[in-house]
């Protein structure tokens, strides 16, 4: 019997070794995990940091685009202005200038040799003349009507709608990086 007890008291020796060396295993994993956690922590502060200055340069980014927006269609109005000005200013000299006597080419030649060489080439030049005119009526009539339809419709223009595409894409751009970040 004493031999049972002898290899009971070995056993629960070796147990208590084992339980003592795993208690130890298991110390040194508890410590490892808390490092572990304490770095994983620590990316997580400055991940929060980079995102919140991020988030700021991005609204920054979205008020400069939104005042650049303004800015651009007060700057496109003005030159639409211009540009209309520029078509009244042109129809009033063409309305208060004699377009005939634009088109007739002066000379300094004598009256009497005019008439006598003006019966031979009276024909050609009536001719030429009124090509001439025709021509400048039709420049006229297109330089009207495009002038109308840039005060009825500015925002047909393709230069005006190039524009206006680029700031809409940039405002989505900037509404889907603000998106992502939420």
């Amino acid at each position: 019997m004493v031999r049972v007890v002898n290899v009971a008291v070995s056993n629960l020796n070796r147990s208590i070794r084992n339980v003592e060396l795993k208690t130890d295993k298991i110390k040194q994993e508890i410590i490892q995990m808390q490092t572990v956690i304490e770095n994983i922590q620590h990316q997580m502060d400055s991940e929060k940091y980079q995102k919140d200055a991020l988030s700021n340069e991005v609204d920054k980014c979205y008020i400069e685009l939104n005042h650049l927006r303004i800015e651009s269609d007060h700057k496109l109005a003005s030159v639409w202005q211009l540009r209309a000005d520029l078509s009244e200013a042109t129809k009033f000299v063409a309305e208060s200038c004699d377009a005939r006597t634009l088109l007739i080419k002066a000379t300094d030649i004598d009256l009497a040799h005019t008439l006598n060489s003006h019966n031979q080439q009276h024909s050609e030049n009536v001719l030429l003349n009124r090509k001439k005119i025709e021509k400048y009526l039709e420049r006229r009539e297109k330089a009207i009507t495009k002038r109308k339809n840039l005060l009825e419709k500015p925002e047909k223009d393709s230069e005006f709608i190039r524009i206006k595409e680029a700031l809409s894409y940039s405002e989505q751009m900037v509404a889907n990086v603000k998106n992502q970040e939420v």
